[in-house]
């Protein structure tokens, strides 16, 4: 294990079933949160981007930037982001656990390769009744993959689902809460290169739905429904000769939100960048972008 110091984790819930992420003293919504280097952040809350809808063990690693990087990854990144990188392969595995509080849990993985080919399938589901009422979830999480890599061409396809029910008492206000989450995301990569050219496209989409109820004892007093849709894509083509490379590319991402108490919002953003790199010796360059 590493312990990263800039990065704080502050639970509501046991295990993984509610948690924020913050940097350097920054709030939930100044942390970007990229998975296989694409942006999740929930658009409508921070409270949501770590409602992650995979396993741990399907995580391969995880790559840490602190200090502002706004500039080049966009707002969120206001103190850091942090980069999920999933796995691509996996043997046959089964673990099962048990513990107070009626706490139980299972994870099944499964990988197989297929020469130029390779798939992989888990799931987990995990659940207790809490140390006391409000404290109480069941989750139930699965992934899946097919990648293939053979000579100058990739690609990928990964997706993933959570679904979730958990006491949330005094988690947003001092209320016996309760919240339903469900997830999914889909996510597919192309990369192809011939001697010094190459592209890539990336494309990539994320629903999240959330039920949430004040008062479990009065539910009509207040709840919510809200529904967020993110649809990401990326284009980039580069060209590398000696020391000298050129990169290139445009994204775009549209961001939709249908709620009961906050109504129908929506937006989309766009980007495009150019990069230019010089290599003069081995201790010394030149980089210019836009």
């Amino acid at each position: 294990f590493t312990f990263f110091t800039a990065v704080n984790v502050s639970r509501r819930g046991g295990s993984d079933s509610s948690f924020d992420l913050s940097m350097r003293g920054s709030n939930f919504e100044q942390v970007l949160v990229l998975l296989n280097g694409v942006p999740m952040n929930n658009p409508q809350t921070g409270h949501f981007n770590t409602d992650f809808p995979f396993l741990v063990s399907d995580i391969k690693r995880i790559e840490i930037v602190r200090g502002g990087n706004s500039t080049r990854y966009g707002g969120m990144a206001f103190a850091g982001l942090i980069n999920i990188i999933l796995k691509r392969k996996s043997s046959i595995s089964l673990a099962a656990s048990d513990g107070d509080y009626n706490y139980s849990a299972a994870t099944l993985d499964i990988g197989k390769q297929f020469n130029n080919m390779s798939v992989r399938f888990s799931m987990r589901r995990d659940n207790s009744s809490g140390f006391y009422e409000g404290r109480e979830f069941d989750s139930l999480k699965c992934t899946a993959g097919a990648f293939y890599n053979r000579k100058s061409l990739e690609f990928s396809l990964q997706g993933g689902f959570l679904n979730k029910n958990l006491g949330a008492t005094g988690f947003y206000a001092p209320y016996p809460s309760l919240e339903d989450i469900k997830s999914y995301f889909f996510q597919f990569h192309l990369k192809k290169h011939h001697k010094r050219i190459g592209y890539s496209f990336v494309f990539s989409h994320n629903r999240h739905k959330d039920f949430f109820i004040l008062d479990r004892y009065r539910p009509e007093y207040f709840n919510n429904v809200s529904s967020t849709f993110q649809d990401y894509f990326n284009m980039a083509v580069y060209f590398i000769r000696k020391s000298f490379s050129l990169s290139a590319g445009f994204d775009g991402k549209s961001e939709r939100m249908a709620s009961t108490s906050m109504g129908k919002k929506s937006r989309q953003r766009g980007g495009l960048y150019l990069n230019i790199n010089y290599r003069l010796d081995n201790k010394m360059g030149i980089d210019m972008g836009i």
